[in-house]
């Protein structure tokens, strides 16, 4: 076994521009690393780096996965919504506010309030139809396509069509939040190291969109057994949603950043020659 002290004849300035706040401590001189016949034999060390560098610049998968759940989540729901509407025939909406539901359901003796919506079209169904239709490009746009160079733009202007044809309040305004996440998938991550805010929030995912995706879903099944209950916690129901939203999106940026940093703590092996 042969070691030594110093670097050898290599051009570490390159390198050294690349792997940020991390340089001291990766590229301090070791034993690890030992010239060959002019050459360099890279230890476990540079490995650390070009993991590092491999993680920094790759996919955001936590990300794409809230970007993606929250678009199917708001693209089923303007399907809902659509399907609602066009039951109510080619008639003429009182205004700009509209409920999707219509007769007999009566806003203030249901927990969903027959799902209130808005619409710039005189015509329910010309609505309807456009909020199906949406709705599935919204599904199949997150579910497939999320992760490409402009996704998450698309994305969000698929949710501003949303909510100006029928597709209700709050599903356009998940898709939009959806789409903002997407836009951050490709995004190379910080170079600062994780603070503890960040770190502790890593550590949640992916409990807040799991609980995200239960409310807002369980939530029909409840209020259609109990509906005077859900009635009754439906300004906590919101608010757990409004909670849930940003918190997933951070929980799952928290989660990104830590995965892609080194672990300075891990013990590096001798190389060999």
């Amino acid at each position: 076994m042969k070691t030594c002290g110093h670097f050898g004849q290599w051009d570490w300035t390159m390198l050294l521009s690349h792997i940020g706040p991390f340089a001291g401590d990766l590229l301090a001189p070791s034993p690890h690393l030992c010239p060959v016949s002019g050459d360099l034999v890279l230890s476990d060390r540079v490995a650390t780096i070009q993991t590092w560098q491999e993680g920094r610049t790759r996919m955001r998968r936590a990300t794409k996965t809230v970007a993606t759940w929250f678009g199917i989540s708001a693209g089923i729901a303007g399907l809902e919504h659509g399907y609602f509407e066009i039951l109510q025939g080619s008639t003429r909406p009182a205004g700009l506010l509209i409920v999707s539901m219509g007769p007999p359901c009566v806003p203030e003796e249901i927990w969903n309030g027959c799902e209130p919506a808005m619409t710039i079209l005189p015509n329910f169904l010309v609505t309807g139809i456009l909020a199906v239709l949406l709705g599935l490009a919204i599904i199949v746009w997150s579910a497939a396509f999320v992760q490409r160079r402009r996704g998450g733009l698309v994305l969000m202007l698929l949710s501003g069509a949303l909510l100006l044809f029928g597709g209700g309040i709050f599903p356009p305004v998940i898709g939009l939040i959806g789409g903002a996440a997407g836009t951050r998938i490709n995004k190379p991550v910080t170079d600062k190291p994780a603070g503890g805010l960040l770190r502790l929030a890593a550590k949640l995912w992916p409990w807040p969109l799991v609980i995200f995706l239960i409310w807002t879903w369980g939530q029909f099944v409840v209020g259609f057994f109990f509906n005077d209950f859900l009635q009754s916690v439906m300004g906590f129901g919101v608010l757990l949603i409004l909670a849930m939203l940003p918190l997933s999106a951070y929980s799952a940026y928290g989660h990104d950043v830590v995965q892609a940093q080194p672990n300075q703590q891990q013990p590096l092996a001798p190389t060999v020659s």
